[in-house]
């Protein structure tokens, strides 16, 4: 084989790489609580006993939707000022921080 090549990627290569086994666990448990939160919030909302009272559905999506909207609006400002701060370049160093 000559050095040029490259090797055909794995899951006992991806395993056994540290830093790629850590980001992998890390994005998964943070997909977890999204789902979950996704899920579990219209149930909440919309539970008479121990929930909000038995909001109807289209209350519960204006309340996703507003705090979709907050979230993408405080996403975009932070980003912002990270890149502003790192650059283009060094923000990934940081977020993996």
């Amino acid at each position: 084989k000559s050095d040029n090549t490259i090797s055909s990627a794995s899951l006992k290569l991806i395993w056994s790489r540290r830093k790629t086994r850590s980001h992998l666990i890390a994005y998964w448990l943070y997909s977890l609580v999204i789902i979950n939160i996704d899920e579990a919030f219209p149930l909440y909302c919309i539970s008479r006993n121990t929930g909000l009272g038995g909001l109807q559905e289209n209350e519960i999506g204006k309340i996703l939707s507003a705090s979709g909207v907050i979230f993408a609006i405080g996403q975009y400002k932070t980003y912002t000022n990270i890149c502003d701060q790192f650059g283009i370049y060094g923000s990934p160093d940081f977020g993996a921080a």
